[in-house]
């Protein structure tokens, strides 16, 4: 397995554990369970600690050394990967925007209590953030046929 391929494992897992504890917080938060702060604080370490491995395993194990522009690239062909995975991703995510304000646009004819229509869309978003991750990780295996 190349070196980039490593890299986009690492932070697909990596995001994969960061929208789990996001989602976590959420439900505890909106769940009636915000009067537990120890839970909460004990997230939130949880979090920082799985910030901490993740720079830890990219930089010892995987040796990057900056992470500006595409760091993981070492040559030609996982550049033009990388570039196709992120103008997938970027059309993506133009589809969606424009999709969430076709839904912004329903919901405000519902009648829904303003509580009720951020929760809605905090749904949404968080399942888009997750479907994005798995069409990056898909797509990066997709093109990368070694």
């Amino acid at each position: 397995m190349s070196r980039a391929k490593r890299i986009v494992h690492v932070t697909f897992w990596s995001n994969n554990f960061f929208l789990i504890m996001i989602a976590a917080l959420m439900t505890i938060t909106f769940g009636g369970l915000f009067q537990r702060l120890s839970l909460i604080l004990g997230l939130d370490l949880v979090l920082v600690i799985g910030i901490f491995i993740m720079f830890w395993m990219l930089q010892r194990r995987l040796d990057v050394k900056s992470y500006k522009g595409m760091y993981w690239v070492s040559d030609e062909r996982e550049r033009d990967i990388a570039l196709k995975v992120h103008s997938a991703i970027m059309t993506g995510n133009t589809y969606f925007l424009y999709g969430l304000l076709l839904v912004i646009f329903l919901l405000m004819h519902f009648g829904l209590s303003t509580q009720r229509f951020g929760q809605i869309l905090l749904v949404i978003v968080w399942l888009y953030l997750i479907a994005i991750n798995v069409q990056y990780f898909w797509l990066w295996n997709h093109y990368d046929q070694d």
